[in-house]
């Protein structure tokens, strides 16, 4: 929320700011924190608190929120006045409850010059009270401005017309004033200036303006709203026996105005006219006094035309002819609404005249175009001032480096562009497994000897055969051999052809002749024979087998407990991750005849981590710093800075890490509130073309639009508004930690000319 005064509506130097408070609601604020900065207002002695309510806002949404601030505005001094986005919702709650509402600032802004316009003056509080309700209010016929919207004035109950009152016409004209501001005014006084030609069509042009909105406001069988349920300002009193004659109250005390300042909003302010006589003479005809006061101008005849105009037209709506004819003219007090056909002939009567009337109201507007005469009909009929929107695009300057930074095991230096890093380590829990022995004992061959003896003369030579004995076994030798000639023998080793036990055989299992003539053969005992025995060796690679797979089972478990450890601004140094068994063992090696074995293993991981966030941080902070020379500190960040770890690489065995840091950010012109109002006064009531040279001439400008309601020059600065592009920042994910962009300043900002990616800057 933010607090201000007047000055952000009519500007430093208006002495009428400073009774005006301003609460800007930001939709975040709660219903309390409105309540007590309206209270706030009230006890600095403001007149009014403008209470600005975004489109959508938590302090006032719901009906019961504007029951609440109804009931707490009477005991306040000042009237409070909403500015409100137009539709259903908050705005029409405030006008239910006779809220003043405005759609916007500007149209409160316009309201307030349109009303101090009316009022002749702008000299402030000193001279006749804010916007001219200061001055004491004189017992004369009344011009009662009400806003059919909004902005109503809640009256106490009036006497009753006098019931056989009239209005001598034929002595005295009424004279007619403003409620609010103090001021008689006098179709016929010297002092106001009014004479002459414009003097008389500007009463004409009045009397019509008065007439047509009376007769077209004021209908009896509309039906009945919030604004018009509890003042009916052109009933006249039940008690009056002679309804059809418009009759002047005796000298009653004046409707009291319970509230402060009713300021009629500019966009939907209907302005109804009551006349009210304020003395009445001993023939019961009433007629107010002229004033003295001086008014320079024509509006005293516009004014006065508007009020004979209004009382013209109200007769005719409820059936008389025209003005009421005096005490002594023909008809006398009760005449003019009847008659054969009265209905009809009021209804043609009213057509004519409203006719006429129109016809009147132009020729007045254009008699007062003359030089000199405009000025009175603009006090009845606001202008609509020419406006101007500036839209400037301020320069912007891209800025980047990539700065080395340094992360260490030890104590960091951030002077040394040092942050800090760190060893990681975990083991997982021990575990053992059992696996089979692969390895088998091989089966043996049966040995023995077998004796050959040779019968004959000669020697006798021969290879090897395979011998049968008594058991079948088969067994064989190693040949050829030679048996020498009688007595010649020869023994040689003997092996059982299959491997196995069965090889074992007694001796002389085998007997007889073989291989050549004269050739016999004997066995002795064979032995040694074996069978196979399988899954009986431990081999290595049932020890590796029973590692390796505890490792795959265990590796990812110390894995996740290291990444506990790597706290959020942390980030892993690549390729440092390592793991290996800090424990393995076994019961049997390799080539024990067992039958399993079992291992036991635990794996421990290790890497390092440095602090990314200290790093980006401190990147940053040094592109902040760059930036400071170049663009310079005229220029604020916009958006985000955005960096990025390009490398890190481990440099030594402490585990010094370098890191190569990336920044980029995008900084703006900023223009100062001040600097904003200069241009304003500065290109004020300048040509378009001058004023853009002058803007594109100025630093940080880079470049200017401007778009003019009406013609091609521009108008004074108060109808000047500048809209400062919203430039976006540089794209990426932004730097965390790093808060506010440094030069960022405070305030609102200037809505963008177009919707932008990236929030900017450049505003206020």
């Amino acid at each position: 929320m933010r607090q201000g005064d007047g000055a952000d509506l009519l500007g430093p130097n208006d002495p009428r700011s400073a009774s005006i408070g301003v609460v800007y609601v930001a939709p975040n604020d709660d219903r309390q924190t409105v309540l007590t900065a309206i209270l706030t207002q009230d006890k600095l002695g403001r007149k009014q608190v403008v209470v600005v309510l975004p489109e959508q806002n938590k302090a006032f949404q719901r009906p019961v929120d504007f029951d609440g601030l109804k009931n707490m505005r009477r005991g306040l001094k000042a009237q409070i006045v909403f500015i409100a986005p137009s539709g259903p919702g908050p705005a029409e709650f405030a006008r239910q409850r006779r809220f003043p509402v405005y759609s916007s600032l500007e149209s409160f802004s316009q309201s307030l010059k349109v009303i101090a316009s009316a009022n002749g003056t702008t000299s402030g509080p000193a001279k006749r009270g804010l916007f001219g309700f200061g001055r004491k209010q004189e017992a004369a016929a009344a011009v009662v401005v009400a806003s059919v919207a909004s902005n109503r004035v809640e009256e106490e109950p009036t006497s009753p017309f006098p019931t056989n009152g009239s209005v001598n016409t034929s002595q005295q004209e009424p004279v007619l004033s403003i409620t609010g501001t103090g001021e008689k005014l006098d179709a016929t006084d010297e002092k106001n200036g009014v004479t002459g030609h414009d003097a008389a069509v500007a009463g004409v042009a009045g009397l019509a303006a008065g007439a047509g909105l009376t007769a077209l406001v004021d209908d009896h069988n509309a039906s009945s709203t919030l604004e018009n349920s509890e003042v009916d300002w052109n009933r006249q009193s039940p008690t009056d026996p002679n309804p059809e004659i418009i009759t002047f109250s005796t000298a009653t005390p004046r409707p009291k105005i319970t509230r402060k300042f009713p300021v009629p909003p500019v966009e939907d302010a209907v302005v109804p006219v009551k006349a009210d006589a304020s003395t009445t003479q001993t023939n019961g005809s009433g007629a107010a006094k002229p004033t003295g006061r001086g008014n320079t101008g024509k509006r005293p005849a516009v004014v006065a035309g508007a009020g004979v105009g209004t009382a013209m037209a109200t007769r005719a709506a409820q059936g008389g002819g025209g003005l009421p004819p005096g005490g002594s003219s023909p008809g006398g007090p009760g005449g003019g609404g009847g008659g054969v056909g009265g209905s009809r002939r009021r209804r043609q009567l009213l057509a004519i005249l409203l006719v006429l009337l129109t016809l009147l109201l132009i020729g007045g507007i254009a008699a007062a175009a003359i030089p000199g005469g405009l000025g009175s009909i603009t006090h009845v009929i606001p202008v609509v001032s020419t406006t101007a929107v500036v839209t400037i695009t301020p320069k912007s300057q891209t800025v980047s480096n990539t700065f080395a930074i340094v992360a260490v095991t030890g104590t960091p230096d951030p002077t040394k562009r040092e942050v800090k890093a760190r060893i990681l380590t975990a083991t997982s829990p021990t575990q053992s497994k059992t696996v089979t022995s692969s390895g088998s004992i091989p089966g043996t061959r049966a040995t023995g000897t077998l004796n050959f003896l040779n019968t004959s003369n000669s020697s006798k030579s021969f290879g090897s055969v395979i011998l049968r004995g008594a058991s079948g076994v088969s067994v064989t030798f190693n040949g050829p051999i030679t048996v020498s000639a009688i007595p010649g023998s020869l023994t040689v080793t003997g092996f059982a052809v299959n491997v196995g036990s069965a090889g074992n055989i007694g001796a002389l299992d085998i007997s007889g002749s073989c291989c050549a003539t004269g050739i016999t053969v004997k066995n002795g005992g064979f032995g040694g024979g074996q069978n196979p025995q399988p899954n009986s060796v431990v081999l290595q690679s049932d020890i590796n087998g029973a590692a390796d797979a505890l490792t795959a089972t265990l590796t990812p478990v110390a894995q996740s407990d290291l990444q506990k450890q790597v706290k959020p601004n942390e980030k892993v140094v690549p390729g440092t991750m390592k793991c290996a068994k800090s424990t393995f063992t076994a019961n049997h090696v390799a080539g024990d005849h067992a039958p399993n074995v079992t291992v036991t293993v635990a794996i421990t991981c290790k890497e390092e981590v440095y602090d990314q966030q200290a790093a980006l941080t401190m990147a940053a902070n040094l592109l902040k710093t760059q930036a400071s020379k170049d663009p310079g500190p005229a220029y604020a960040l916009t958006g985000n800075i955005v960096t990025n770890v390009t490398k890190a690489t481990v440099v030594d065995a402490k585990g010094t890490v370098s890191l190569l840091v990336s920044a980029q950010g995008v900084w703006v012109y900023l223009f100062s509130d001040a600097v904003k109002q200069d241009f304003k006064n500065h290109i004020a009531n300048m040509s378009q073309q001058n004023a853009m040279k002058y803007l594109l001439s100025q630093p940080g400008v880079s470049d200017v639009r401007i778009v003019i309601s009406s013609g091609t020059t521009l108008p004074d600065a108060a109808h000047i508004t500048i809209e400062i592009v919203a430039i976006p920042g540089a794209t990426g994910s932004p730097t965390p930690g790093t808060g506010t962009p440094a030069g960022t300043p405070t305030g609102t900002a200037t809505p963008p000319l177009t919707p932008t990616p990236t929030q900017g800057l450049g505003g206020s």
